[in-house]
């Protein structure tokens, strides 16, 4: 009998060892790109544990650090707060003073879990997001084995975009909450994809996304592809204009003018058509991307 209790132990042991994460170690930092058409990025830190809604919570701070006309802004946004649960990470959702599933780990492909909306007055997020998961799977970072899932989300105005979500470091291909990427629209609290990330026990892990974990860019010095891979036409336009690629672009166009200023978000059309018919006569810059690149490409609307 005490051999079978010890072997029940044994296995129980494995069990929870297996389907328990590591996730915002006191040492974690993260780099994400940050509104995307401006030169920034963010920068999320281990703050302090707390306890709130009776849970055992960790809070980071999120600063947001913009290359302005004037110079470099260091600007805080509201603290980011999460617990982890066996396979679990949860969020603190403000407007609803709840935590939410952020990431899952144990579920099956096909299963799926939801992000709402967390609003606040100068948010643009409209519609809860369905994280479809496609699969699971190991993978290797700096010699650590990380339990990782691949999942779609579902955004209503972009169609579906894909990412991948690993142990320790969260969302690679989008912000650290996906609810506040940039392309839903500028918000106050949102970022991009991930650039680097740092703890005590994995190291420095870059995303490969830009060439330095802390660079500021601006639109006329980003890295872009060969522009043979994608055209406007008619350039100059009139009410519209088409986009020609054979690359997978997300479902939103941002139209900036010449000093970089957004003017407004379009919807990508299927067949390729951009609505220009609001918009006055001049020299813009179309902003489109797909999941690992940008494309900065002027336009003269007449």
């Amino acid at each position: 009998m005490k051999r079978v209790f010890l072997l029940l132990m044994s296995v129980g042991t494995f069990l929870n060892s297996y389907t328990q994460i590591h996730w915002g170690e006191e040492s974690s930092e993260w780099t994400y790109e940050g509104l995307g058409y401006v030169p920034s990025y963010n920068t999320i830190k281990y703050y302090k544990d707390t306890i709130l809604l009776e849970k055992q919570a960790k809070v980071y701070e999120v600063l947001q650090v913009i290359k302005g006309n004037s110079g470099v802004v260091n600007k805080k946004l509201r603290n980011f707060i999460t617990f982890s649960s066996d396979s679990t990470v949860y969020y603190y959702r403000y407007n609803a003073n709840v935590f939410d599933t952020l990431y899952s780990f144990n579920l099956v492909s096909g299963s799926k879990w939801i992000l709402h909306c967390d609003l606040e007055a100068n948010d643009v997020c409209t519609k809860d997001v369905d994280v479809i998961v496609v699969d699971t799977l190991s993978i290797a970072v700096n010699g650590q084995l990380l339990k990782s899932v691949i999942v779609d989300y579902n955004f209503d105005d972009m169609g579906i975009v894909r990412d991948t979500i690993l142990e320790r470091i969260g969302s690679v291909n989008l912000y650290i909450n996906p609810i506040d990427y940039v392309n839903r629209g500028l918000d106050a609290h949102e970022g991009d994809q991930l650039r680097c990330y740092n703890d005590d026990v994995i190291g420095y892990y870059n995303n490969n996304y830009v060439r330095d974990c802390f660079y500021l860019t601006h639109y006329n010095e980003r890295y872009v592809e060969d522009f043979s891979s994608i055209e406007l036409f008619p350039n100059p336009c009139n009410d519209y204009t088409k986009l020609s690629t054979q690359l997978e672009l997300q479902k939103i166009v941002v139209i900036l003018d010449i000093n970089g200023k957004i003017l407004a978000n379009k919807k990508l059309e299927n067949d390729g058509i951009i609505s220009f018919d609001d918009i006055s006569e001049g020299l813009y810059i179309v902003v489109v991307r797909d999941y690992k690149s940008m494309y900065y490409l002027p336009i003269i609307k007449q």
